[in-house]
Parts: structure tokens; sequence; C-alpha cells
């Protein structure tokens, strides 16, 4: 598998601020959208974290201090594609452009799902670890799509959050909304298949 290969100490601040956080916290370039994670799980600590991966990878940073041990989970149901180390790949389908759609998890610290195994939305896919650089517990989130052979494109997680849609249907509306919400999951809830949407990937007290 291939990833884009970037130098994160030639970078200015700025940037890596864009390329690490994503859009969880600020929101994107060119939109306008912000983000909260669930006050009863382990906080999108992006900006808190160093350029620790090799290769390194755009998305989201969900743990700190406390959090190492706590359970990940899948956002949506799937296939695991890739489980190997602390790397899980998960390909969730056919989104509303059909387009594949992949999330890979990292630093998953004893992987409780294997390669070729189908996992639903909820299922334990492990716990949250650490990285080379940091003691900092922490997991990583990204949402990507095939790009050329073999490659991946990272994609703004915030586009496939659960509920993102009626909350850009409000904004359009002009109605004052506050940042987005991400939902937890629910295990009473009914979730649809279509369009592809993934809940917070880890576990709510």
């Amino acid at each position: 598998m291939t990833f884009i290969k970037v130098h994160p100490e030639k970078l200015p601040a700025s940037l890596l601020w864009l390329m690490f956080a994503g859009c969880a916290l600020s929101g994107c370039v060119g939109s306008e959208l912000r983000t909260v994670t669930p006050p009863n799980a382990p906080p999108d600590i992006s900006h808190r974290m160093p350029a620790d991966d090799a290769p390194p990878h755009q998305g989201i940073s969900i743990g700190g201090r406390g959090y190492f041990g706590h359970v990940i989970i899948a956002p949506a149901d799937g296939l695991v594609v890739y489980s190997e180390g602390n790397h899980v790949r998960i390909h969730h389908g056919l989104d509303s452009t059909r387009q594949d759609i992949y999330t890979d998890h990292f630093h998953v610290h004893g992987p409780l799902v294997k390669e070729s195994g189908r996992v639903i939305r909820g299922q334990t896919l492990g716990l949250i670890g650490v990285g080379k650089n940091t003691s900092l517990p922490h997991y990583h989130y990204v949402v990507i799509k095939k790009g050329g052979p073999g490659t991946f494109i990272a994609l703004d997680s915030i586009n496939y959050w659960f509920g993102i849609d009626q909350y850009k249907e409000k904004l359009e509306k002009g109605l004052d909304v506050g940042p987005f919400q991400i939902s937890c999951f629910d295990a009473n809830a009914n979730y649809p298949k279509e369009p592809l949407r993934f809940t917070y990937p880890v576990k709510c007290e």
C-alpha cells in the first residue's frame, strides 16, 4: 500500500496544523464548518500531537491523558481489508458520489479484527495506544478514498459524520446552530445504509 510522502519538518506551522488537525477543530479551508467531539468520550487532541508517524498521514487524533486502553470502535459497517501491527483499514462501501470509502485507524493497541473479516458499527476494533515520538495516549482516525493504483487520498472527515446533512441544511436556511456535534454510537439507533455516514470511532461513556 502507498501513501503520499511529505516532509513535515520543512513545512510551516500553519500548514502542519491543517494537515494533522484536519478540519475537526476549526473547519476546512474554504469551509465554515466547525465540529465538537462528544463530551463523554476521548476528545480530539490533534492540535497537541507531533507528526510522529512514518509515513505521515492526515486525519484527527483522539485520546489524551488517562485514555490509554480506551475502546476504539468501528464507525460503520464494513470489511477489514488490512490489519497488521497497530494499523487497521476498513472498506465501508460507496458514498453518494460512488467513491469507494475507507477508514484508516492507527495506533490501535491489540487489534481484535482480522483481515477479510466483516465488522458492524460499534464493534470493538482494539484499544487506544501511543505513537513513536510521544507517550500521550492517542489514536489516529482518517477517512480515505482510492486514488490511483495502490494509493489512497485523505478526505475531510467532517463531510462523513452522521447527522452532517441535516446540520448543513440548517446552515443553508441561515439558522444559528453553533458547531456540529459529532454523534456517539448508539446501540439502540437505526442507522440508514445510505448515505454513508460515520459515528464517533471510540466508545462513549
